[in-house]
């Protein structure tokens, strides 16, 4: 199975469009490409001055070509690491209902981008409390935002938050390929507590199989972190109460800390496709970003190829 990586070097920080090094906006919505340089001040006077909060853009590629996708402030914004909590509330204030409106060519919301982007835990936390209705939404690839949650390891109480939110059904939504992001944890999770909270919520899923006939406990001996084989335990403990008729309760109280070390090798979900590598790759990939990242340039969210288990 192939996964996006994201280069703790990397030039790009999410959505589609505006690089740094462009100076020709020719008409394009002078908000994105402030919010893109992180000139959050000369930002903040467009936002009270101006209507461009809700203007549409079509983003050009880093490469100079113009792609279809169009994009709102908003989109621009909740694709950056570094976004400031107090811009990102004046932006969504100005345009409530951006939260709930997908990008043009990915049908990803804010929040989507934002856990694609490594998003801070209080930008993510304060996304969901904004418009909780927004964690059930899928974009083009079938993807909620648990499933992107879960590939970039976000933080267990924001997962937890992210099923609370929804309902036990995230656990078991299927993406275009049926990977539901109780898959995605078991193969890349760095938590063992992120895959027992899914179970206990909903203990079925470890029935659920990819198009590729994978179950979630296949994926688990697959995983590289040094939490694999507390994850292949837990998931190996709800078959064993599930035979004896016995709930699945979860046992671990420490609040989620980590196994493992998500600077040693971040993996990801982008795009169309699940890649797995380390951080040292350089490749430039769907929405290419990492958390130590805080340059202006951005990427397209182009379809990559690639084989899911």
């Amino acid at each position: 199975m192939v996964w996006s990586c994201f280069s703790s070097d990397s030039t790009t920080s999410a959505v589609s469009g505006f690089s740094s090094r462009s100076s020709k906006l020719k008409g394009r919505n002078p908000l994105v490409q402030l919010i893109a340089m992180g000139d959050f001040d000369k930002a903040t006077k467009l936002i009270k001055e101006t209507s461009y909060p809700r203007r549409w853009t079509v983003a050009p590629s880093l490469g100079g070509s113009v792609n279809k996708n169009k994009i709102l402030p908003i989109h621009q914004a909740a694709s950056k690491p570094d976004i400031p909590l107090n811009f990102l509330e004046l932006l969504i204030n100005s345009y409530p209902e951006s939260l709930e409106i997908c990008d043009k060519r990915d049908s990803r919301i804010p929040l989507h981008l934002a856990f694609i982007a490594h998003a801070s835990e209080d930008v993510l936390m304060f996304l969901m409390s904004k418009n909780p209705n927004c964690v059930m939404v899928q974009d083009a690839f079938g993807r909620l935002p648990l499933h992107y949650a879960c590939s970039n390891n976000a933080p267990v109480k924001v997962i937890e938050k992210l099923i609370g939110l929804g309902s036990p059904e995230a656990i078991t939504t299927k993406d275009n390929n049926d990977w539901t992001p109780l898959h995605v944890c078991c193969e890349l999770s760095f938590f063992v507590e992120t895959v027992e909270i899914m179970l206990e919520k909903q203990p079925s899923a470890i029935h659920v199989r990819t198009k590729k006939g994978n179950l979630p406990i296949s994926l688990a001996r697959k995983n590289k972190s040094p939490a694999k084989d507390g994850i292949v335990e837990i998931l190996e403990e709800v078959q064993n109460c599930e035979r004896n008729g016995v709930p699945f309760t979860r046992s671990r109280s420490d609040g989620g800390s980590a196994i493992g070390n998500n600077e040693s090798g971040l993996v990801s979900v982008s795009g169309g496709s699940m890649e797995t590598t380390s951080l040292s790759s350089k490749s430039a990939v769907d929405v290419a970003t990492s958390p130590r990242t805080t340059t202006a340039s951005v990427q397209d969210l182009s379809l990559r190829p690639g084989i899911l288990a």
